[in-house]
Formats: structure tokens, C-alpha cells, sequence
């Protein structure tokens, strides 16, 4: 989820266009979603989500673009990941209603987490999903080298790196090792 909301942005800075990245965790224990992120985008005092959202409105219509504004890994916000059910609506109307900006949201396909953020017993439920499976074979090798070179991991051999489909996998193996 990250690489595909990271890859989202990187697409858009190449074009020298606008994108905001944010991570869920920003989110955790904040007094709402709205005026989070209009801290997180360094709005004046006063602002309010609806100014935030002209300005960023105006910047993608000045680049003749959907600027994105991605959420990534809103289960990071645990324990508070329930909030987004009330305020992720309100949110997406608000952007919604300004032609030159797109919401993306990213969460773990958990039950739970499902649930808990948009709502929906099955991600298929939410609005315009996309299941991100995991590492694609083909950059599966060179994915893993990466990882054990940047964790300092001295491999007897890397035959059995096709257990490291799922990043998450490959990624706790990495920091318990």
C-alpha cells in the first residue's frame, strides 16, 4: 500500500505536478481528521478544511491536473481508526465537490480494519477499491536483495526469497533478524 501511494506521488512530482502524501500515523490521537490535515498542510491560523481544500483546488487547476491528496495507511491510526468511518464522508464530499483534487486512501486488508475505517465488511464494498496483491515475481529478487542489504542481512542464499510475496512478511523478517 505504501509503495503504490508512494509511486502515486513520484508519478506526479516527475511531471513537476502537485501531490500530497501523508501517512496515517499523522492522524493518531488528533481532535479531527479536518483540522489535522489543515495543520499538516501549514495553513494560516483561522483556516479551515474548506480553505485548504480552494488552495489545493486552485494549485491542480493552475497545473491542469487532479491533484491527489493521499492518505496513506489509515489502520495506522489505531487505536483511533474508527473515527475515519465518521469523518472520512464529510472529507471525500468536501473534495469531491472541487473538480481539481482526488482523495486516496490506503488501508491493510484487515476485516477489521475495514470495518472500522470505511464502515464496509469487505474491501470490494468502499469506493473504487483496488487490491494491491503484493511483490510482482519479477521484482521479487531484487526487492528482497534491497531489504537485506539495507538490514545488514548476510543470507546463506536467497532460494527461498519467494516467501517474501507479501511485504509485510519481508519486512518483519528483516527487523527480527
Amino acid at each position: 500500500k505504501t509503495h503504490f501511494a508512494c509511486s502515486v506521488a513520484s508519478y506526479m512530482m516527475k511531471r513537476e505536478l502537485p501531490a500530497i502524501l501523508l501517512t496515517g500515523a499523522k492522524f493518531r490521537n488528533c481532535n479531527g481528521c479536518e483540522s489535522k490535515l489543515t495543520e499538516l498542510l501549514e495553513m494560516p491560523a483561522g483556516s479551515n478544511i474548506g480553505d485548504a481544500l480552494d488552495v489545493l483546488n486552485y494549485l491542480g487547476e493552475l497545473h491542469e491536473c487532479r491533484l491527489p491528496i493521499i492518505i496513506d495507511g489509515l489502520n495506522e491510526t489505531a487505536p483511533n481508526e474508527k473515527r475515519w468511518q465518521e469523518e472520512l464522508p464529510p472529507l471525500r464530499r468536501k473534495i469531491r465537490e472541487r473538480d481539481n483534487l482526488v482523495l486516496i486512501t490506503t488501508c491493510r486488508e484487515k476485516e477489521e480494519y475495514i470495518y472500522a475505517i470505511y464502515g464496509r465488511k469487505h474491501y470490494n464494498e468502499t469506493d473504487n477499491p483496488i487490491l494491491l496483491s503484493g511483490i510482482e515475481q519479477r521484482n521479487l529478487l531484487p526487492a528482497v536483495v534491497k531489504y537485506f542489504a539495507k538490514y545488514k542481512i548476510q543470507p546463506n542464499t536467497l532460494a527461498a526469497h519467494h516467501l517474501f510475496t507479501n511485504p509485510l512478511f519481508l519486512k518483519v523478517f528483516c527487523e527480527t533478524n
